[in-house]
């Protein structure tokens, strides 16, 4: 494997399972595009930091708007008997 990319993967000290998937999508890309994939690193770790926020936000969202849904479903039908 690349060198340059493990020690990226140290750098930013990545889960294994990231660390897994980024050498699988390295493994496809052609050689320019390894070497820019390696020259933005840190913007492509940013972006992808930035995602798992909003992902973790929109989760959260819903989750809080299911429970709600349900204790509301559950009321009505307590105050039904």
């Amino acid at each position: 494997m690349n060198s340059s990319l493990e020690k990226l993967f140290e750098k930013y000290e990545l889960l294994e399972k990231d660390k897994h998937e980024i050498r699988q999508i390295f493994s496809l890309l052609s050689l320019e595009k390894k070497q820019k994939l390696i020259d933005n690193f840190d913007k492509v770790f940013s972006n992808v930091i930035k995602l798992k926020r909003t992902m973790f936000i929109d989760q959260n969202n819903i989750y809080n708007k299911t429970l709600k849904n349900i204790d509301k479903k559950i009321n009505n039908l307590i105050s039904k008997q």
